[in-house]
């Protein structure tokens, strides 16, 4: 891999960077090429690092009060699967590059898939630069004097391939604030045909994202969408990026418009997950209002269980790992309780020998007493979180096959 620092500015003002060689030598005499552009003053500042399949770029903002752009567009025949800090690139089935990016400050991922359909980008990103190719990447980066780090890797990558593009599954790409990658499988009954169930995934390790509890949604013959929370190297809850809630915003203008598209009241939709999984959907629970969460042991203390288990999440959702960061998550799930008018249905599923159930639930519970929401606990008799999985799929099938019908 090679790295070119080219001209300062072009007609529209934009600095460029070339990034060159991606493909393996073992893979071919394949070749491809990446242009790197965004403003003067967030590009006149690089440093590198590269070996023979890495390059890291950091790229150098000076304080400035307006969002910044960059953008990756990528030449030639590749394909992209984009997700929330990074992107994959194939040429046929093979994975021959992918890029990851960090930073101090908030930033929203937009792809370019096609020239015809740019409806998804803010009209400030298409004024700014009218000749959008296909193939491009656009992140949008908050106002603030910060680094953006990029790492492009031609081997040993960031991202578990996880067959997006080649899928005979109906992978879909919706875009809003920031984009979702989400799978969607439509119902096959009547019955299932007035209902939506929403999955969200638990946490897995660095790099792999996926979904949870597909087969036990399907037996309903409902239809479903399993987003995937594929923001950071772990995920985000399905909440925020440096406590900016794009990604939370993005999350539920998805349910609302596949509920809305599907003619399905959002009392039909349920919601459900277990760990991460579970404190998203009762986040999107409360965002929705009037639907049905059925989750299985949650984090209601998010900043406390992140700080010792995940603290790489909690500075990505929070901006950074100290006791107001933590603080800032601990409080969200209390706090939206407080401001919402109407509540979700929401049961939760728990072992009495699962750190969850005192450290979490327990004190969710306490909280709401002597208000108007309720919230329905169904404790197992031991069970430790290590094993709640498979106890609540034995549970979710029962209350899916009570619901829907």
């Amino acid at each position: 891999m090679t790295y070119h620092n080219l001209a300062r500015a072009d007609a529209q003002g934009f600095s460029h960077l070339l990034v060159r060689g991606f493909d393996s030598k073992e893979k071919g005499a394949l070749y491809q090429t990446l242009n790197i552009s965004g403003t003067d003053t967030f590009l006149s500042a690089v440093q590198t690092a590269q070996s023979d399949h890495e390059i890291k770029l950091t790229l150098v903002s000076e304080p400035i009060q307006v969002q910044t752009e960059v953008y990756l567009t990528f030449e030639g025949q590749v394909e992209l699967v984009c997700h929330g800090s990074g992107i994959e690139a194939f040429r046929g089935n093979s994975k021959i590059m992918d890029g990851f990016w960090t930073s101090a400050a908030s930033i929203r991922t937009l792809f370019v898939s096609e020239i015809e359909d740019l409806t998804h980008l803010p009209a400030s990103v298409i004024s700014l630069n009218p000749n959008l190719r296909k193939n491009t990447i656009i992140l949008l980066i908050e106002p603030t004097e910060t680094q953006v780090q990029i790492t492009f890797k031609s081997k040993n990558f960031h991202y578990t391939d996880r067959n997006l593009l080649h899928s005979t599954d109906p992978w879909r790409r919706y875009s809003k604030y920031v984009g979702l990658n989400y799978l969607f499988s439509p119902a096959t009954t009547d019955i299932g045909s007035k209902y939506l169930i929403v999955g969200f995934s638990a946490v897995n390790q660095p790099g792999i994202f996926g979904y949870n509890y597909r087969s036990a949604a399907e037996t309903t013959g409902a239809n479903a969408i399993y987003i995937l929370d594929d923001f950071g190297d772990q995920g985000a809850y399905y909440l925020t990026n440096n406590r900016s809630l794009h990604i939370f915003r993005t999350v539920q203008h998805l349910i609302h418009e596949m509920a809305n598209d599907l003619q399905i009241p959002l009392s039909n939709v349920v919601l459900i997950g277990s760990s991460k999984g579970a404190t998203a959907a009762l986040i999107h629970g409360l965002g929705l209002g009037t639907c049905n969460v059925f989750i299985g042991a949650p984090q209601t203390k998010i900043g406390t269980f992140l700080s010792k288990a995940h603290p790489n999440i909690l500075k990505y959702m929070s901006g950074n790992t100290t006791q107001d960061d933590i603080d800032f998550l601990n409080q969200y799930i209390y706090e939206q309780y407080k401001i919402v008018k109407s509540s979700p249905k929401v049961t939760i599923v728990v072992g009495q020998a699962d750190h969850h159930y005192r450290g979490h639930v327990i004190p969710l519970k306490t909280h709401l007493e002597n208000t108007n929401h309720n919230i329905s606990i169904d404790v197992l008799p031991g069970t430790p979180h290590r094993e709640l999985g498979k106890a609540y799929r034995t549970k979710l099938l029962k209350y899916l096959d009570k619901t829907i019908r």
